[in-house]
């Protein structure tokens, strides 16, 4: 019975967090109605994706050229040699890694300018100004 008792507290437990997270889902989300909001979250979105993949892809190639200097400056059973193959290593990873920033970074430019172009923005002083588009084809 004690078993059965607890077992029936931790559902409660569970069933009012899902509710306490879908009430805060969906209150994140009306307040991300707005252009303006959008725009804003995805501009900075892109801003620090786009830091943090400079400073990932800076950083790995420094370690690169580091590895490779001290890699060469010993022969190939010496502990520099190792230690230039462990940096060259870690800086290949991050060159790696950063290339996911970049592409997100991407991906939240383009949502931002689509925001940009669907709705009103808010200009700089406290008027609003719509984006339009106009091409011309010869």
């Amino acid at each position: 019975m004690k078993q059965k008792l607890q077992k029936t507290g931790v559902l409660i437990v569970i069933f009012l967090l899902s509710i306490q997270m879908v009430s805060a889902q969906k209150a994140d989300t009306a307040m991300i109605n707005s252009s303006k909001t959008l725009f804003d979250l995805y501009t900075k979105r892109h801003k620090t994706f786009n830091t943090v993949g400079w400073s990932l892809l800076g950083t790995g190639s420094a370690l690169i050229i580091i590895g490779l200097a001290e890699a060469s400056s010993g022969n190939l059973f010496s502990p520099s040699f190792d230690t230039g193959a462990a940096l060259g290593s870690l800086g290949v990873v991050m060159v790696l890694g950063s290339l996911p920033c970049f592409i997100i970074a991407g991906s939240n430019e383009k949502k931002a300018i689509l925001q940009l172009r669907s709705g009103y923005v808010g200009g700089p002083s406290s008027f609003n100004y719509a984006a339009v588009r106009l091409t011309i084809r010869i």
